[in-house]
């Protein structure tokens, strides 16, 4: 898409006024749409050409998760579990990038622009990754652990 990028900002934090105020100030406020906390982000996925992931502190985000098997590429800050996500992602198809927790403004829109501009991940790589991420394959896993430690306690 051309033109001036929007931003949509999915969650709040202590922090959001001080965004809003710093949107203001940069003369780019009706350009972002603070959409405060959401459960339905994956309506909202389609309208993105990226996901950004800017999180500080996470643990492994279901967010990226469903943004990959949408098909939207995502540019995730080096927390938590995102880097090994998007490292098995990429064996897949084109996940996205991560970047690391110093990143500086420039480097992020680099790193959206490019990975928006990537050949979208097909419809067989994104059921894949649903299949290999979903909660039915993680009950089985931890199910299975849970029998083998049973069956190797002998009780």
């Amino acid at each position: 898409a051309s033109g001036p990028a929007r931003a949509l900002v999915v969650g709040s934090g202590e922090r959001e006024s001080i965004l809003q105020a710093r949107a203001g100030a940069l003369g780019v406020q009706d350009r972002v749409s603070w959409l405060g906390w959401r459960r339905d982000l994956p309506r909202l996925y389609p309208a993105m050409d990226v996901l950004l992931l800017t999180s500080h502190d996470e643990g492994t985000p279901v967010a990226v998760f469903e943004a990959l098997v949408s098909g939207t590429p995502v540019v995730a800050r080096d927390v938590g579990g995102v880097a090994e996500v998007l490292a098995e992602a990429g064996g897949v198809g084109s996940a996205g990038v991560v970047v690391p927790r110093d990143t500086s403004l420039a480097a992020w829109a680099a790193a959206a622009i490019r990975a928006a501009a990537a050949p979208s991940m097909s419809r067989e790589c994104r059921a894949e990754l649903a299949r290999r991420f979903s909660v039915d394959r993680l009950a089985d896993d931890l199910a299975g652990l849970y029998a083998e430690e049973i069956e190797w306690h002998g009780s």
